[in-house]
């Protein structure tokens, strides 16, 4: 079952609307940022958009799954230094304390890290391909890749699926499955 609101139907009537999916966690407190005008710690947040829900909840599967960070931080790292800058070390181990550095300079406004990732999916003996486009806003690399492994977490990415779902009232249920439509006005 789908849960569907009035507003959507009428802007989408042909259900191809791309998933999306947002997560966010506070600033961890060691951060020095500045509380927003509320008085409310910031947040890091990270979306992902693709065609269906179960590939974005795979792809953020997939980010936890690098349990260290280790292949989004050296993907992500490229937009902290130019080629140029890299082309002055004569290996990855002299520009360490660039690499350091930058990832772990603090940005106001956060900054805005966007990539995509493809997945290839087999279903019924065919392999499809889809991209997933991310979008990570963070004070910093350094700060950002940890908070994605901890928004990640499969007991979140659980209930995340979880949500998808409504509760259907037992008063209602007549124990036949259905594909029905729940419109929620």
């Amino acid at each position: 079952m789908r849960t569907l609101d009035r507003k959507y139907l009428a802007e989408n009537p042909a259900g191809d609307e791309k998933a999306v999916i947002s997560l966010s966690i506070p600033v961890p407190d060691a951060v020095d940022v500045p509380a927003n005008p509320d008085g409310t710690r910031p947040r890091i947040t990270l979306k992902a958009t693709g065609d269906t829900y179960a590939l974005v909840l795979a792809a953020l599967q997939h980010l936890h799954d690098d349990e260290e960070g280790t292949e989004l931080f050296m993907a992500l790292l490229g937009d902290l230094v130019t080629d140029e800058e890299m082309e002055a070390f004569d290996s990855l181990q002299e520009a360490a304390p660039l690499l350091r550095e930058r990832a772990n300079a603090i940005s106001a406004p956060f900054r805005t890290f966007e990539w995509n990732a493809e997945l290839t999916i087999e279903a019924a003996g065919q392999q499809t391909e889809s991209s997933i486009e991310f979008e990570l806003i963070t004070p910093s690399l350094g700060v950002g890749v940890p908070a994605v492994t901890a928004m990640t977490k499969p007991q979140t990415l659980t209930n995340v699926a979880i949500s998808f779902s409504p509760e259907i009232d037992d008063e209602y249920d007549d124990g036949y499955n259905s594909n029905e439509v729940l419109v929620v006005s």
